[in-house]
């Protein structure tokens, strides 16, 4: 028959372990979930630096038509200075446009960065509590090893000694 500490003492040993490695998985499933958030905030950040270039885009097309109409009012020639305006104006466009793009792009590449970090965390966690389980396991069962021969080497059912 097993010593009545002794079942106690795996019983409280199964707990350690269980509440170890279930605190383990929930923090990893936390990581996951908070990953899963960042990325899709990446995804909406690409997407909203697409529609502010857009948005640029139709701004820079709105000032080169009033330039246009402005040009064409006065009855000017379309050429020398004119022109150079006209040029300015697109290359500001193309280079504002590329940079709300690229802006966007680091916003979210950071966002994907940090979900990647934090399911890493989530993972070691994880793999933290259940070394942490198997520690207190071994570190459970060297402990009643060495107490329970003593305890149940005179321990009869009945609770006498022999």
């Amino acid at each position: 028959m097993v010593a009545p500490l002794v079942i106690a003492g795996i019983v409280g040993t199964g707990l350690k372990i269980g509440g170890d490695i279930w605190g383990g998985v929930n923090a990893r499933n936390d990581a996951r979930r908070q990953a899963t958030i960042l990325n899709n905030q990446a995804i909406l950040e690409e997407q909203a630096s697409a529609f502010d270039a857009l948005q640029a885009e139709k701004q820079f097309e709105s000032l080169l038509g009033e330039q246009k109409l402005s040009v064409a009012v006065s009855g000017s020639e379309v050429e020398g200075s004119v022109l150079d305006i006209f040029n300015k104006t697109i290359s500001d466009k193309q280079r504002t446009m590329q940079n709300i793009v690229a802006e966007g792009k680091a916003r979210a590449n950071l966002l994907r960065n940090q979900a990647r970090q934090i399911r890493k965390a989530g993972k070691r966690s994880l793999l933290g509590s259940l070394i942490g389980g198997g520690g207190s396991a071994i570190q459970s069962y060297a402990s009643m090893k060495g107490s329970s021969s003593a305890a149940t080497q005179f321990y009869t059912p009945t609770g006498g000694t022999l």
